[in-house]
């Protein structure tokens, strides 16, 4: 089981994947670096991905540093491997797809963009990956 991250300062959106069958589905949004952690050891995750927020240009942006340290903490904190993967645009993406499935943002019973943001970067991963 794989764990996709769009990291952000004030949330953080996860998604669920399944490493054999490369799907990825949004899962929650949380404000923690606790509440990831918690997650990682109820769900049996194995692989966490998250997302590395590059520029247009390829340079890491001015979230940078604070990004970062999420990384290293996560690391310190659980055995498991983690995978950076390039999410450039996906929080963009994250909300054309809302869109175009007709739902608006604060509709009840829809991924968050976040989530959504986090299944698309596990996507990612899944398909440098492919079988």
């Amino acid at each position: 089981m794989c764990l996709g991250i769009d990291w952000g300062k004030s949330k953080i959106g996860l998604a669920l994947g399944d490493d054999f069958t490369q799907t990825a589905v949004p899962f929650k949004v949380v404000k923690t670096l606790a509440e990831v952690v918690k997650l990682i050891k109820q769900e049996a995750i194995d692989t966490v991905v998250i997302g590395n927020p590059l520029s247009l240009s390829g340079q890491q942006g001015g979230e940078a540093k604070h990004w970062q340290a999420f990384v290293d903490e996560l690391g310190k904190k659980i055995k498991q491997p983690i995978e950076l993967i390039d999410e450039r645009l996906t929080s963009k993406l994250a909300d054309n797809l809302r869109r175009q499935t007709g739902t608006k943002r604060a509709q009840k019973g829809t991924a968050d963009q976040d989530a959504v943001a986090a299944m698309l970067i596990l996507e990612a991963y899944f398909d440098s990956h492919k079988m």
